[in-house]
């Protein structure tokens, strides 16, 4: 069954393998403006077929350069929302990780410190102590130095103990400043002044320049 208008054809076809009949419409006016115009106005449809059906529409009215330029456009547009979500996906990915293996070398520091009734951030802290006398500085000493006369396997766990927290800290300190690097990167915690200088909350002179930021503005103030 074929039914005719001068620029569609309703045709019912067949599905050969269920038996199933169904109306297609075959289209055949092209992308007018009347076609352009619904689509744009259906709130219905995605962005991306809005985009596809702005870039068919130019290039049927012969500019096919500008078609391009809305494909490259919506490329770049997919591309940046894409590599957005993945970056951000990583990253909430790398930090779940951190949280939960620095998580457990705490644990495990603990546990050992538990088990040999040793605080160990105060074994730690003495030991640092230790290294840094001017007889031991510089010089390749470990744990075993620092009691020579304790069992190999209580000074083995202790100085696992000690190197788990110290990793552990530093592991945190590491995703805190990645952290506040992209937060820079987005702008915050950068003041830029009345003359255009960018500065950051680590710069010395930015709090000179946010007082004499605020000493022009009381002055401008005074003499509306």
């Amino acid at each position: 069954m074929t039914q005719s208008t001068p620029t569609t054809d309703k045709v019912e076809v067949e599905n050969p393998f269920t038996g199933e009949k169904q109306l297609m419409i075959v289209d055949r006016a092209g992308y007018t403006e009347q076609k352009l115009s619904t689509v744009l106005a259906n709130p219905d449809i995605p962005r991306d077929r809005k985009d596809f059906e702005i870039s068919m529409y130019l290039y049927q009215r012969g500019a096919p350069n500008t078609s391009m330029l809305v494909d490259l456009m919506r490329y770049k547009g997919l591309h940046t929302k894409d590599t957005q979500v993945f970056k951000s996906q990583i990253r909430f990915d790398f930090e779940q990780f951190v949280d939960s293996f620095t998580g457990y070398l705490s644990e495990m520091s603990r546990l050992i410190g538990a088990t040999f009734d040793v605080d160990i951030e105060h074994e730690m802290n003495e030991y640092k102590k230790w290294l840094e006398l001017p007889n031991n500085k510089g010089k390749k000493l470990t744990y075993k130095n620092f009691h020579p006369t304790f069992k190999k396997e209580y000074i083995t766990l202790i100085e696992m103990a000690i190197r788990a927290r110290e990793e552990s800290e530093v592991l945190k300190k590491n995703v805190r400043n990645m952290a506040e690097a992209r937060m820079r990167d987005k702008g915050k915690g950068i003041y830029i002044s009345a003359e255009g200088i960018p500065y950051t909350m680590e710069d010395p002179q930015m709090d000179e320049a946010v007082k004499k930021d605020r000493e022009s503005t009381a002055e401008a103030e005074k003499e509306i």
